[in-house]
């Protein structure tokens, strides 16, 4: 990137530019003898460092300007870590979750720590969903067919500060909490992107980003019995995160809602397993704020029906490399967690994310922890 050394004229006299040292680079010259003079930089030279960085901003997703000062490191912390850096191989902040980074500091610049209020930090999460939403829709800065503008976003970015306090336990269960920096319960973190598009009996058609809880944020019941005749479709603990009818209407839906700042939860259409007694069978249900399937936690079935549901579940991106995000925590302490899967061969439960992260089984009158999912779009 250093500028050829020349040799021209200037005012007859036979000069170096632009004046590199022996090394090639530039220099001071000397400060004791003048007639070693310090070199010039041409404009060129100037110009190529500036467009490289513009570059490097652009595709960290960001607006270059002549005003802020950490554009640059902003963006380099937007832009994927490569295996040069880390010792081999590509390492994410799915494998190592110190590397996730806040979606407030990469979309808007602003230190999570700084906002001493939850309304400071409401009004903060609202900014970064409205811009996650313009990414989804880009507005046809790319491409006028709709393409999204993903760049600078990495499974394993995280959201903080989400309150959801005051909204009504389940039943038998434990209610929701206000956002506490200790446990962050309630930390959102970005688990795929398209996850689901073009599937569906409906199609999903629009582009979206799936978010999962980092931990628990709640304990209930499948069920106040033990049963699980209808799947997941029917029980008391959709009905209560998401409604009945799966479309955001629920009590941990809807404060969720009011915490982010608007409605930007997607319905998606997944299929799953309508179990009667030992006979199974599936059906297209819609899901707003949802329970993963054990083929979506795992990537294939263990305890559930692997040919009604199971085969359209995707396997969650933040969740193929290895265990880190699948355990989950509630108030410090790892924690058992529900899935949406009713079991195969028993008509009395549902399957779940054991503390240890393995796949395992619980009658559905259990008082488990609860882990739900949602895309933004």
């Amino acid at each position: 990137m250093y500028p050829t050394e020349q040799v021209i004229e200037v005012f007859g006299e036979q000069v170096k530019w632009p004046g590199l040292g022996p090394d090639g680079k530039f220099t001071n010259g000397s400060f004791t003898d003048p007639l070693i003079k310090p070199s010039f930089i041409p404009a060129e030279t100037l110009n190529l460092l500036l467009d490289n960085m513009q570059r490097v901003i652009e595709e960290a997703g960001l607006e270059p300007n002549n005003i802020e000062q950490d554009q640059l490191l902003r963006a380099l912390r937007a832009l994927p870590i490569s295996g040069a850096i880390s010792g081999g191989g590509d390492l994410h902040a799915d494998m190592v979750e110190g590397m996730g980074r806040d979606l407030m500091k990469v979309l808007l610049g602003v230190d999570f720590s700084a906002l001493a209020t939850q309304a400071e930090r409401n009004a903060a999460i609202a900014q970064v969903m409205a811009e996650l939403r313009r990414r989804c829709n880009n507005n046809g800065e790319i491409d006028a067919s709709g393409i999204p503008d993903f760049r600078g976003l990495e499974i394993g970015d995280y959201l903080d500060g989400i309150d959801l306090s005051g909204a009504a336990a389940p039943t038998n269960g434990t209610a929701p909490q206000a956002w506490n920096n200790t446990y962050k319960n309630n930390r959102i973190v970005l688990s795929g992107f398209n996850t689901y598009k073009h599937g569906g009996h409906t199609e999903n058609d629009k582009n979206h980003i799936l978010f999962t809880f980092r931990n628990v944020i709640a304990k209930g019941q499948m069920n106040t019995s033990d049963t699980n005749a209808n799947g997941y479709k029917t029980t008391a603990l959709r009905a209560w995160i998401d409604g009945a009818a799966g479309n955001g209407s629920g009590v941990l839906a809807t404060k969720l809602k009011a915490a982010l700042g608007g409605e930007y939860l997607y319905t998606i259409r997944r299929q799953l397993s309508t179990k009667n007694g030992n006979t199974a069978s599936w059906d297209w249900q819609d899901h707003t704020l949802f329970l993963l399937s054990e083929k979506e936690t795992f990537g294939s079935t263990h305890w559930s029906e692997g040919g009604y549901g199971e085969g359209y579940g995707v396997h969650v991106p933040l969740y193929q490399k290895s265990t880190l995000y699948r355990v989950k925590r509630f108030n410090g302490s790892r924690a058992c967690y529900w899935e949406c899967d009713p079991t195969a061969d028993r008509i009395n439960t549902f399957t779940e994310c054991s503390i240890f992260g393995d796949a395992t089984t619980c009658y559905a009158s259990s008082v488990e922890g609860i882990s739900p999912a949602f895309c933004v779009c």
